[in-house]
């Protein structure tokens, strides 16, 4: 990233912002809105056109009017979500009324009307919402809304709204944290959003706030979300997997308010299966979830707020145990040894107290400008705190000095402007600005990590600090700003799209990860007999807190073709490009000419440029009743890389840090056993040492070091997504669909280690190798062929131990 950029980012704001307000063309948008469509056709079947249609929102008064075009077609796009009674009017004919018209996020309805000679029926023809279609014919993506009757009565333990996501077909959780995966991409390839805007932490790759603290919006606050989990319009970008879309509550003329408090207490409770297994006695735990919200009127029809408060106070002890493998190699040791073991480990496996206490604030305010201009401003805060909290399991394998006090603020504030100038010209403005950050204030930064068959002893490599450095523990704070605009322009049947999607993302990451080094021990019987098999450390050059400047840029344009009442047809494109920060520190040995020729991988961090993706799609209504629908798509979508692995790039070449691997027999003098014995519970009064230099001084050129880097022709992930669904209106307000989704992943990052070569072809023998046990007897005998190569042959860059591309 350099200062061109900041001068193109200017640039083009000033041009869009410009064609957005002085354009004569018709914007849409579906990000956080709906719309209706449809024809109007009299008796005999002829289109009629000059009919005003009004829709109007039945709880705030919102209306929208648009006129029938020679086409008998018209277009209300823009319509907050809710329900609407939908008029149909012209000189002549009988009013035609449809009444509680449901829109929900993301919705096109097709409503189309039949108008009686006004000499015939005198009165307005009412359509019940019974005999309204619940198909959208018109919609050629996929995809599923969770609406507010789900978020309220489905039993959500956590209140946590996403983990109603997993309700979606093709939706799995991807991990312990309650991030999910579509259709298996990995989860750093999911985009959601809330209210229109980004609502993701670009360093980690996952949802804003993280997945330690219990929710970032509450669910108090979602109206209604829609998961697309496959082949989503070009509006949507920076996903190669799926996309989230929530919307807020937001007030109406009618005040409404609920309040609600619940309540779990161990005395419900039976033990834990670990706590029994381990005889540790049933922990005191209380959960206190409570809050309210309020919504109305400041001025009737025009002027709406809504607020909510939620607040957690969870007091929910993890339980520390050794593990299977531990256990199992603690009976199988010497009497002496196993009294010795005991003495140490057992006092460590007991309940710790854990707390998780949030915070969550969100105001919204929405100002019906006039029929054609609406202003809605949100603002979320969350404040979270979890002493112990860096594991959110029931239990862990590591000890208390590996745990931390996790926190979490983040600030959300979407601005929202809709305007429709004419019956042809609409344009959708949103502007989110963020405070993201979290960390975690280590309970031991001083203490190395010390891992015993499977069990961790002492801190965490990521929670490393030394006095005088900028934090006990590690950091990331996120600032985002984002601009969106989207206009569109409605030519008869064609209704085309266009728009930007700009981030500007700036990361201050404080990570001073395995400062004081990693112990690592085979066994039980080795830790005892002060056997050290391997030892790891990390040095930097200069202060571990990296600043990350990096520019999302999203373009995109698109045509939805009515082809007719029964055929839409949709095709666009969308260009995407992740702006990367130079590099910070290089290192003039880190070459691999075998691969790259002569290029230094730590002075160059690719951006790739060329990242356009079309899509298209269709839906096809093969009956005149509406009632079932073809569609069908396909399309590539890119995903973006997360800052966390851009920042090992940048970090981890052997010259702004240093990180070794070196044998157990060279690692710093490791503390006596009788010093772990004598108070167990206090690692950290123990006199720990540290590496004051890598072994070979701070070279360049180091045999014991990683590097990680990008290769030279890296290029985005992206996924290649096609879809064939078949909908059916069996009754009314219940369709059942059919559905074929393809997913194929392509470019997907991967780390590789490089400074190595395959082993000569032939037949080279073969080595024999005995495994003893703790008596020095063989268990076991492996013949295995000889590779014949040796340590210097395996590295075709001999300055460094791994290269990891």
């Amino acid at each position: 990233m350099n200062k061109k950029e900041g001068w193109f980012i200017r640039v083009v704001l000033v041009v869009v912002l410009g064609v957005g307000l002085a354009s004569t063309a018709l914007a849409q948008s579906q990000a956080a809105t709906a719309s209706i469509q449809g024809t109007v056709f009299d008796p005999t079947a002829a289109v009629v056109p000059e009919v005003t249609v009004t829709a109007r929102n039945t709880a705030t008064g919102f209306t929208r009017t648009d006129t029938t075009n020679q086409s008998g077609f018209y277009t209300l796009p823009l319509l907050p979500t809710g329900q609407y009674t939908l008029a149909m009017t012209k000189e002549g004919f009988a009013d035609l009324k449809f009444e509680s018209v449901r829109l929900q996020v993301g919705d096109t309805i097709t409503l189309d009307g039949h108008l009686q000679p006004a000499e015939l029926r005198e009165e307005t023809v009412v359509v019940a919402a019974e005999v309204i279609p619940v198909i959208e014919p018109s919609r050629t993506q996929t995809g599923t809304v969770i609406d507010r009757v789900a978020i309220d009565y489905l039993p959500l333990n956590g209140r946590n709204w996403t983990e109603l996501v997993l309700l979606t077909p093709g939706v799995t959780n991807a991990d312990d944290f309650g991030n999910v995966s579509f259709a298996g991409v990995d989860r750093v390839f999911n985009n959601v959003q809330v209210d229109g805007a980004d609502n993701n932490n670009a360093f980690f790759g996952e949802i804003r706030g993280r997945t330690r603290a219990p929710f970032q919006f509450s669910q108090e606050t979602v109206q209604e979300f829609r998961v697309a989990n496959n082949n989503f319009s070009v509006e949507f970008g920076r996903a190669a997997g799926g996309i989230v879309n929530a919307i807020t509550r937001s007030g109406t003329n009618e005040w409404h308010g609920a309040a609600f408090y619940y309540l779990r207490d161990d005395f419900f409770n039976a033990n834990g299966f670990f706590n029994n297994t381990n005889n540790v006695a049933r922990p005191p735990e209380r959960r206190h979830q409570f809050g309210g919200n309020i919504g109305g009127p400041l001025i009737k029809d025009k002027l709406f707020f809504f607020l909510n408060y939620d607040q957690q106070v969870r007091d929910e002890p993890v339980t520390v145990i050794l593990g299977t493998r531990f256990e199992t190699e603690i009976a199988a040791l010497s009497p002496g040894e196993r009294a010795l073991a005991e003495q140490i480990f057992r006092p460590l496996v007991r309940a710790v107290p854990r707390d998780f206490d949030q915070i969550n604030f969100f105001p919204r305010l929405d100002w019906t400008i006039n029929q054609n201009h609406n202003l809605s401003v949100t603002h979320n805060f969350q404040q979270f705190d979890s002493a112990n909290g860096v594991f959110t399991t029931p239990t862990t394998t590591t000890n208390i000095t590996g745990n931390a006090k996790n926190f979490t603020n983040s600030y959300t504030n979407v601005i929202t402007f809709n305007s429709i100038f004419s019956q042809h010209l609409v344009n959708e403005f949103r502007f989110n600005f963020v405070f993201d950050d979290t960390g975690d204030f280590a309970n031991a930064p001083l203490v190395p990590q010390i891992g015993i068959s499977g069990f961790n002893l002492g801190g965490r490599t990521f929670l490393h600090s030394r006095p005088g450095l900028e934090f006990p523990g590690r950091f990331t704070f996120e600032r985002r700003q984002q601009w969106i605009d989207n206009v569109s322009i409605i030519l008869s049947a064609h209704t085309i799209k266009t728009g930007l999607d700009i981030n500007r993302i700036v990361d201050r990451n404080f990570f001073a990860e395995n400062m004081n080094g990693t112990y690592s021990f085979g066994s039980v019987a080795d830790f005892l007999r002060g056997i050290v098999s391997n030892y790891t450390q990390r040095f930097f050059t200069q202060s571990p807190l990296v600043r990350q400047l990096t520019y999302d840029y999203g373009f995109y344009a698109q045509d939805t073709y009515r082809v007719n009442s029964k055929l839409t047809l949709y095709y666009g494109v969308r260009y995407d490009r992740q702006a990367l920060p130079d590099p910070i520190a290089t290192n003039p040995l880190a070459v691999l000419p075998r691969f790259f020729g002569d290029v230094n991988l730590t002075a160059v961090i690719r951006e790739d440029k060329n990242n356009v993706a079309p899509r298209v799609g269709f839906a096809f209504s093969p009956f005149n009743d509406g009632k079932m629908v073809i569609r069908g798509g396909y399309g590539l979508f890119y995903g973006r890389t997360p800052n966390l692995l851009l920042n090992d790039v940048l970090t981890r070449n052997n010259a702004f840090s240093f990180n070794v691997f070196i044998s157990g027999d060279q690692a710093p003098p490791f503390p006596p056993v009788s010093a772990f014995a004598a108070d167990p519970l206090n690692l950290g009064s123990l006199p720990f040492q540290t590496l004051s230099q890598p072994p070979g001084g701070f070279n360049f050129a180091d045999p014991f070091s990683d590097l990680t880097v990008f290769a030279p022709n890296r290029v985005d992930p992206y996924t290649q997504q096609a879809n064939l669904e078949i909908e059916r209106e069996v009754f009314s307000n219940t369709s059942v669909s059919v559905a074929y989704l393809f997913t194929r992943g392509v470019h997907i990052a991967r780390t590789r280690n490089l400074n190595i070569v395959p082993p000569p072809a032939g037949n080279l023998g073969s080595v024999t190798i005995r495994v003893l046990d703790t008596s020095g007897q063989v268990t076991q005998t492996m013949t295995i062929p000889r590779i014949g190569v040796t340590v210097t042959s395996l590295r075709p860059n001999p300055n460094f131990r791994q290269m990891l591309v």
